[in-house]
Order: C-alpha cells, then sequence, then structure tokens
C-alpha cells in the first residue's frame, strides 16, 4: 500500500524528485494490540520491523518514487509531533517554509526539497 502511495507522487510534476523523510515511529509491547497508541503484541512488533525494514530496503534501491529517500526508525514511541521533529532535524530548511494542510505543491525549491505553501 505504501508503494502505491508513492507512485502517485508522479502525479505531481518534480515531486518524485524531491528529497522525502519516512519516520516510523518507535512501539511499546503490550497485551493487545492499539496500533493508533503505539501499543502492539509482540508478534505484530516482529511485523512492524519486517516493514520498517522493507521500506529501509526500498529506499536504499531508490528506484522511482523512492529516489532520494530516507527511512527512520525511532527507537522509542514518540508520536506524530515527535516523527515531525526527527525528520526537521534531517533537514533544516534555509530559507521559512509554510507547512499547511491545504497546501499547493509548486515546482521543486533549492536543493531538491519541496516547498508547501498554503495557497488559502
Amino acid at each position: 500500500m505504501f508503494e502505491a502511495l508513492m507512485e502517485s507522487f508522479d502525479l505531481v510534476p518534480g515531486l518524485t524528485t524531491c528529497n522525502k523523510i519516512i519516520v516510523c515511529d518507535g512501539v511499546r509491547q503490550g497485551d493487545v494490540n492499539k496500533f493508533r497508541s503505539g501499543l502492539v503484541t509482540p508478534d505484530a512488533q516482529c511485523d512492524y520491523d519486517r516493514y520498517v525494514t522493507a521500506l529501509g530496503d526500498l529506499a536504499r534501491r531508490g528506484n522511482g518514487a523512492f529516489a532520494n529517500t530516507v527511512v527512520v526508525k525511532l527507537a522509542e514511541r514518540g508520536g506524530f509531533g515527535l516523527a515531525v521533529k526527527a525528520a526537521l532535524t534531517r533537514y533544516v530548511a534555509p530559507v521559512p517554509r509554510t507547512l499547511g494542510i491545504c497546501c499547493t505543491l509548486p515546482a521543486p525549491a533549492a536543493e531538491g526539497w519541496c516547498a508547501h505553501t498554503c495557497t488559502s
């Protein structure tokens, strides 16, 4: 499913050539799976670790939409905010960027990074 998402980047000219960071949050083990809160059984953790490894392999090969992609796996469960922080520490933009949910994606910015600019 993630491969299909990445392949959809081909629909926006220049998006596949942008640098991309995929951050995989850590998990905590428990008796039941509560995926949204990062609580998983040992079996589910094995499945997740294999998934993250497969994503990393795709990024290292760098074919198609996975070109210029890095996968970062957090050692501990941090949630969305810490995942975003982990991605931002990998790249600090030389100029301010405006991030928003309703955004347009202009042509790739300097250094291959995409600038996201809200239009509304």
